[in-house]
């Protein structure tokens, strides 16, 4: 018999509005959190679900539309330094990470080095 996955699930479906952008920043310590649009005003699911599979996390992210980035005094800061792969399955992230643009669709994959500057436009999006 196997035991279950370590996992964590945030919902914030049913966070107030005006709450979503502070309850981001409140999760997500590794980004400096900023508004992208409407985020308060996104329908359907917003949320997080992270399994813990020893050295590496996978994560299901709903985040609707964001601004999220890594400049070099939170980089200092944290000393994270993990790679992040994602797969998009809806929405437009765009950004550039060490000097390099990118623009990832439903269906690519993207490879951050969360160790180097990053600075991203999530708008409607949804990865593994």
């Amino acid at each position: 018999m196997t035991s279950p996955v370590p996992s964590a699930r945030i919902d914030l479906s049913h966070v107030s509005p005006r709450d979503r952008l502070e309850t981001f920043r409140a999760i997500t310590p590794a980004h400096e959190v900023s508004a992208a649009g409407e985020i308060a005003q996104e329908p359907g699911p917003i949320g997080i679900t992270v399994w813990h599979l020893g050295p590496i996390l996978l994560g299901d992210s709903r985040l609707g539309s964001l601004r999220l980035a890594r400049r070099p005094a939170l980089i200092r800061r944290d000393q994270i330094d993990h790679i992040a792969i994602a797969v998009g399955r809806s929405g437009i992230w765009r950004g550039a990470g060490n000097g390099v643009g990118f623009d990832m669709t439903p269906g690519q994959v993207s490879v951050c080095d969360l160790g180097q500057p990053l600075d991203t436009d999530l708008v409607g999006v949804s990865a593994l």
